[in-house]
């Protein structure tokens, strides 16, 4: 039966991306084990082919990066008059 719940799936290349196993099994141990409402939740996590998979909770509003960027983005246009405010 479908519940229609989405999910996001991070992919990590470790010829791309230079990790260990190690590093990768401590960040799905520390997801599995924690429940938090400030961490996205871990569904399941697999090993393939030199690609290790995290199957995550799905976050319409983006990632930590998205928002951070949106913020600055945000800020920097805000502020672009302050000097020039500042001075009349």
């Amino acid at each position: 039966k479908g519940t229609n719940q989405q999910f996001a799936i991070k992919i990590l290349d470790s010829h791309k991306h230079k990790f260990s196993y190690q590093r990768v099994k401590r960040e799905r141990d520390i997801l599995a084990n924690i429940d938090s409402p400030h961490l996205v939740k871990l569904y399941y996590a697999f090993w393939e082919n030199d690609f290790f998979f995290l199957v995550l909770e799905y976050l319409p509003q983006g990632n930590l990066n998205s928002l951070i960027e949106e913020f600055r983005v945000r800020t920097n246009k805000s502020t672009s008059n302050l000097p020039e405010s500042l001075v009349k």
